[in-house]
């Protein structure tokens, strides 16, 4: 087998040679080496006479890579991370190998996973996260591959978003996103169905409790009613009581968590909220403690009112993930 040289043809020489450069300019490369047919002196490094003009085809004649020698030993090799956390089938990462000294003419890295069903890597060091699990990905240096550097990829189950309107996980709507997880949730989701169309607020008494309109209240004001009124069948209870679509923290909305339905949902006819003067109940209890009355909104209108706890409304429970 011969190989092409980059030297161009010309004299051999005549004396004994140590690494020779042969002619930089010519019409023909040379081609070194032999095969078994061919005599000793055609593998001599000094040969500059067996040469092949450029567009010369043989399957005899082939080529080699090489790449200057270090002149200085590699000292140090290191990735930018030891650790990198990604979600399955979610964005890359990338990672950076570092070499030292300075003057280390092959800064290359090689790259390899210890699971390519968790994670793979490419030739420059960018992970692709592909099913939960952990892998090790490892950096040879190019220029002494005894040099190693590693960093550990956890891929974690991928964190699903929501748009407003969109079906949630418990298969009801969602209707409010906070943007970002704020104490353990991030968004509200109404269930699909009314949980009852005529159920009284009370329990056969007016609680002394302090209750918000705000969003993100209504849990807190589900937990305060049921506390105060105990066991029974009304509308903070039956949502509390709720065990649907994987949830168990069901819970009656809060004067603006209710209005929020009605804005998000049923203005752009999603949820299959009752469209009559039907009203549906909040958690918020209008005015000061023990005032007598909750809030109340009818989807027609729309209207936000006190109502008096006995009147039998309409119920549809929420829940936060």
């Amino acid at each position: 087998m011969n190989e092409w040289c980059q030297d161009f043809g010309g004299s051999t020489p005549s004396t004994p040679q140590f690494d020779p450069t042969g002619a930089t300019t010519g019409t023909s490369h040379v081609a070194w080496g032999g095969t078994f047919s061919h005599a000793a002196d055609i593998c001599e490094i000094g040969r500059r006479n067996d040469t092949y003009s450029l567009n010369f085809l043989s399957p005899a004649l082939g080529f080699r890579i090489a790449a200057p020698a270090e002149s200085v030993a590699v000292t140090g090799f290191t990735l930018d991370k030891s650790t990198l956390s990604l979600s399955a089938g979610g964005a890359t990462g990338t990672l950076v190998a570092t070499i030292a000294p300075a003057g280390i003419i092959n800064k290359s890295a090689l790259w390899f996973t210890s699971d390519a069903t968790v994670a793979t890597v490419s030739s420059t060091g960018v992970v692709t996260p592909l099913a939960v699990g952990t892998t090790t990905i490892m950096a040879r240096s190019a220029a002494d591959v005894s040099k190693l550097a590693t960093c550990v990829v956890t891929v974690n189950t991928a964190t699903l978003t929501y748009a407003i309107g969109n079906a949630g996980p418990a298969g009801g709507l969602v209707f409010y996103d906070q943007g970002s997880v704020i104490n353990g949730w991030r968004y509200l989701e109404c269930a699909p169905t009314d949980q009852s169309s005529a159920i009284q607020w009370y329990n056969g008494t007016y609680p002394t409790i302090i209750t918000s309109t705000a969003i993100g209240s209504g849990q807190a004001n589900t937990a305060a009613i049921i506390s105060a009124q105990g066991i029974g069948s009304y509308a903070a209870s039956l949502c509390d009581d709720l065990e649907f679509g994987g949830y168990i923290n069901w819970f009656l909305p809060s004067k603006d968590e209710l209005h929020l339905m009605y804005t998000e949902l049923y203005s752009v006819g999603l949820g299959g909220f009752a469209d009559s003067q039907t009203s549906y109940w909040s958690s918020s209890i209008f005015g000061s403690t023990n005032s007598g009355s909750a809030w109340a909104e009818s989807f027609f209108g729309p209207v936000q009112s006190n109502a008096n706890p006995m009147l039998a409304l309409r119920v549809r429970a929420i829940h936060s993930f």
